[in-house]
């Protein structure tokens, strides 16, 4: 005699729980095995060894029949290494076979027991039921979609048998589930004719819902469904949402097939909604009807440009629930106390028939919420109630919950009540996880690509390593081994994404600082000969009364504009780098897998790099003015600025090389207005590498190395070959050749202006070393006096050495001028100690 199935101890709704995380654990399990099974690089080797290809062959023919005589001796070699390598996918079928015998089970005892599912009454357990369900076929569907699991398994058993000389106990029954479930969607409909009464009711409740959760954003927008100040007489109320009246099943499956075009079985592994359930369809006589509406309805997607600021919002609520969470859950605490149990106790009073069994749980669940303090509800955990009154949905029970169903919708609402309490942080993963784009990486990349195409999306790009930090979630601990790869992955990206935005943000900063070097170009002394020009012919074109000459722009006149929606590239550069800016200064740090990123920290050292390399392509820009095209790249290096050029023996002047210094700088420090970095500190990393030979970064040639050999290898040797002579009087040298002779004026380079410009440049240890190649010379020049015997080779050489000792005093004299500038308080305290020096030390 059968055993009475008794409903209250059949704890339905913890056989839920536990079977649907069980089967989010098989997913992931099943998941990794196809993909591992996909890959060259991870797949057994043995699975593609050509040797053993007739074998597998006959396996998969045959299966799930193994013959082991046939093939034996190629497989006996390697039985071991099959048995290691093949355990972990062979035992992984097996649990999901124990999986599919577990539901099966709990749906037949739900049939049994006569469960009435409702999602308005017992909203979690329909929910658990559904999710059961919608987890048992995607755990079979994608089961049959790894490719080798025929293989696999039938190699298996063979090294099984051929090590033990019998099967593996469970390859029987896991043969026969493989080969029913070779068409997965035909079996299933089969499988749940008996489970149809349960489903079909907890599908139908949907109806009064899901019209409602599938409306589109604009229908939400038009409803004025989320605005606070729709109705401001309701703005202090709390949300109590009601279901939707009756809809027609047919009208609910159209909005469903309408409103999505996948359904994810596991991760990126899905189903085409419309050409599945076409394909199946057309295997039932008198549905053709049926499958032209599915073609009707099938639908593309359509790519969102405006994904990156959906993720943006998503996680700034993420982030405002997070910071404010003892907020919510105080106030939860208190709604539960101060409302819901006293709207419960109302309820209860009212029920006009309550068993003793019932009667004890609701009196315990008020008491539980009605003594609640804040203390209290913030350190220990209320707990939830579907596990406690689970049995009260089922079709014997004495207290019909969908007979009271007043009760029913508050008991959901103090269940959600206490999860905002409980489990916010699980709350928030439900809502808002992202960890989806782990497995649609390219899509990722693109999303954020052209996040960085368009300048009014820019602020919104620091979602995408907020995202990385969601891909973790995705793990499950029945499949540890995918964490490192996950988290790898998870780590690559968030660095590769605050790179390109650090990228970004530098080439906005190398257009604006091209910008400003050329206006800064604009105003120096030498660019006023033209606008001298034109007043000299204007005047003489007056007196002739010829036609007025059109007059030069003047510096300034690029700000000049008629109305604020005029915008010029400057108003472009500063919006861009304005949203970037946001954008590295939303967060001060982002976790992704342990790791801390700090944005901030990140541009700073990239826009460290950047300068470092500034200081040298302008060299090659101010030679003549067509050579600015190559200045939109931050202009390479800060010694390229000097564009310095051996060949040709050209340099930059080194008050022209200052001018775009201070401009470039001036720009680096309105990045501060912008962003919290310190720009000083990159300041002091990168200039004072110029005021040594060579970089101590990249081992390249400063500023100082370059101005040094060119003033003693150029300009000098032009001054000892009679071409240029010194003038104490300028306080220079002079030219005394014409320009044809030589490729520069002297005047313009030595200077005492100029020198001085210099000396603000490389420093006083830049200038120090320019001091000791100038002795160096002297000494090599005495050297040579020595052993020389021709006078006129002797005044050679006394020539040369009286100007190296003239540029050295020229430069010392520059250097004096800039310290005393910079450095006035010091400079005289050391004058002073140089001035009265004890006698003791003098000798």
């Amino acid at each position: 005699m059968a055993r009475q199935i008794t409903p209250s101890q059949q704890k339905l709704a913890e056989k839920l729980t536990i079977l649907n995380d069980r089967g989010i654990g098989m997913l992931t399990r099943i998941y990794n095995i196809k993909k591992m099974l996909g890959s060259v690089e991870s797949k057994p080797s043995f699975l593609s060894d050509k040797a053993l290809e007739p074998v597998i062959k006959a396996i998969v023919r045959k299966f799930p029949t193994v013959d082991t005589k046939s093939g034996s001796a190629q497989v006996t070699a390697i039985r071991t290494d099959i048995i290691k390598s093949l355990s972990l996918y062979y035992y992984t079928f097996v649990d999901i076979m124990v999986f599919k015998d577990h539901v099966t089970n709990l749906l037949t005892t739900i049939d049994a027991c006569q469960v009435y599912f409702d999602i308005t009454v017992n909203f979690d357990l329909t929910k658990g039921y559904l999710d059961l369900i919608v987890t048992y076929v995607s755990v079979l569907v994608l089961l049959s979609r790894v490719e080798d699991r025929k293989a696999v398994l039938g190699l298996f058993n063979f090294a099984h048998e051929l090590m033990h000389s019998k099967a593996e106990e469970s390859f029987p029954r896991l043969g026969q589930m493989i080969i029913e479930y070779e068409p997965p969607i035909k079996k299933l409909a089969e499988e749940f004719i008996p489970h149809s009464k349960c489903l079909m009711r907890a599908l139908m409740s949907l109806q009064q819902i899901y019209p409602r959760r599938a409306l589109t954003a604009e229908e939400w927008r038009s409803a004025q469904m989320l605005s606070l100040l729709a109705d401001s007489t309701r703005i202090m109320s709390p949300a109590q949402i009601d279901t939707l009246g009756e809809v027609n099943p047919h009208a609910m499956w159209r909005q469903a097939l309408s409103s999505n075009y996948v359904l994810a079985l596991c991760r990126d592994e899905v189903i085409h909604i419309h050409l599945f359930i076409i394909s199946y369809f057309e295997t039932i006589k008198g549905y053709s009807k049926r499958v032209a509406e599915m073609k009707e309805w099938y639908i593309q997607a359509v790519q969102q440009a405006q994904i990156p600021e959906l993720m943006f919002h998503v996680e700034e609520l993420r982030a405002l629930v997070k910071k404010y969470n003892q907020v919510m859950q105080r106030y939860f605490v208190q709604y539960l106390s101060g409302y819901d149990a006293v709207v419960l106790n109302q309820l209860i009073q009212g029920l006009s028939v309550c068993p003793e069994d019932e009667s004890v749980i609701l009196t315990s669940f008020y008491n539980s919420i009605a003594s609640l303090s804040i203390k209290q509800g913030l350190s220990h955990p209320i707990g939830c109630l579907p596990s406690d009154t689970a049995y009260t949905s089922v079709s014997r029970a004495s207290l019909q919950l969908k007979e009271h169903r007043d009760i029913a919708k508050h008991m959901n609402t103090v269940v959600f009540h206490t999860k905002m309490v409980d489990f916010l942080d699980e709350i928030l993963v439900e809502t808002s996880d992202l960890s989806i784009y782990c497995f649609y990486t390219s899509v990722f990349e693109h999303q954020f690509k052209q996040c960085m195409e368009f300048p009014a999306q820019h602020r919104y790009s620091i979602a995408f390593p907020m995202v990385c930090a969601h891909f973790m979630q995705a793990t499950h601990q029945l499949c540890p081994e995918e964490r490192h790869s996950i988290g790898t992955t998870s780590v690559q990206y968030a660095h590769w994404f605050l790179k390109e935005m650090s990228e970004e943000v530098n080439q906005v900063i190398t257009a604006i600082c091209e910008e400003q070097c050329m206006l800064a170009d604009k105003i120096l002394p030498k660019n006023c000969a033209i606008y001298i020009a034109h007043s000299i012919n204007r005047k003489k074109n007056k007196d002739r009364k010829n036609k007025v000459l059109q007059e030069p722009e003047r510096p300034g006149a690029e700000s000049l504009r008629k109305h604020r929606e005029e915008f010029t590239r400057m108003d472009k550069l500063h919006m861009a780098l304005t949203e970037l800016c946001y954008a590295i200064n939303y967060c001060s740090v982002i976790t992704v897998w342990e790791h801390g990123f700090v944005p901030r920290e990140f541009f700073t050292q990239h826009l460290e790099a950047r300068f470092q390399q500034y200081t040298g392509l302008f060299l090659q820009l101010h030679t003549d003015a067509h050579r600015f095209t190559g200045y939109n790249q931050f202009l390479k290096a800060l010694v390229g600025m000097m564009m310095y050029n051996p060949e040709a023996n050209e340099i930059a002047k080194p008050s022209e090389l200052l001018n775009s210094v201070r401009a470039i700088m001036t720009v680096l420090q309105s990045v501060e207005n912008y962003i919290h970095i310190d720009i000083s500190r990159v300041f002091n990393n990168v200039l004072p590498q110029q005021t040594q030979p060579h970089d101590s970064y990249s081992g390249e040639k400063t500023i100082t190395c370059n101005y040094t050999e060119w003033y003693l290898e150029v300009l000098l040797r032009k001054v000892s070959a009679g071409h240029i002579v010194y003038s104490p009087n300028h306080k220079a040298f002079v030219s005394l050749s014409s320009e044809a002779q030589l490729p520069f004026n002297a005047e313009e380079y030595a200077s005492l202006m100029e020198l001085r410009a210099l000396a603000e440049l490389v420093g006083p240890y830049g200038m120090r070393y320019m001091s000791e190649r100038l002795m160096w010379h002297i000494y090599s020049q005495v050297e040579e006096l020595k052993v020389e015997e021709l006078k006129v080779e002797e005044l050679k050489r006394m020539t040369i050495i009286g100007v190296l000792l003239s540029f050295r005093s020229l430069a010392q004299e520059a250097l004096l001028d800039v310290l005393e500038l910079r450095i006035p308080f010091l400079l005289s305290s050391v004058k002073d100690f140089q001035k009265h020096i004890p006698e003791q030390f003098t000798t």
